[in-house]
């Protein structure tokens, strides 16, 4: 995930300034914490001990992968911004590695929206793991075809 912004980083070294600098080491360093979580997880789920790590890996990543592809985007300049492909289907196969810069960027926006989006999942993991208290709603127990629009 972080390989390519470092590659990019590397190749360009009249775009790099201090403060490039510490974003890239910033990100490298969560990268490697995302990685080490995930593999605990992993060995979790592998002994039947599902958790609440997944929320937050979910969470985690989403947010991750959109810093980090930007970054390699501004480190490209305009070559970030190209695509390869606008045929606008399905691929057979997610790739978030094997594409150019342009397709990581925009396929990690989707990060915060497949299998809920940020915002909900935040909502979950504040009231059912934190135990905090719902946000106050009116609709709760209103039947959708009764909600005013």
């Amino acid at each position: 995930m972080i390989g390519p912004v470092a590659e990019a980083w590397r190749e360009r070294p009249k775009l790099r300034t201090h403060d490039l600098h510490q974003r890239l080491l910033t990100l490298w360093v969560e990268a490697e914490v995302a990685r080490l979580t995930g593999d605990r997880l992993r060995q979790q789920l592998a002994q039947g001990q599902p958790g609440p790590e997944g929320s937050g890996m979910k969470l985690g990543f989403a947010r991750l992968n959109q810093e980090i592809s930007g970054l390699e985007v501004e480190l490209l300049g305009d070559e970030g911004l190209l695509y390869d492909d606008w045929t606008m289907r399905r691929p057979d196969q997610v790739d978030f590695t094997g594409r150019e810069a342009g397709y990581r960027y925009l396929r990690s926006k989707g990060n915060s929206i497949e299998g809920g989006t940020s915002e909900v999942l935040l909502n979950i993991v504040a009231e059912r793991v934190l135990g905090l208290p719902s946000e106050p709603r009116t609709d709760k127990d209103v039947a959708w075809k009764d909600l005013a629009r």
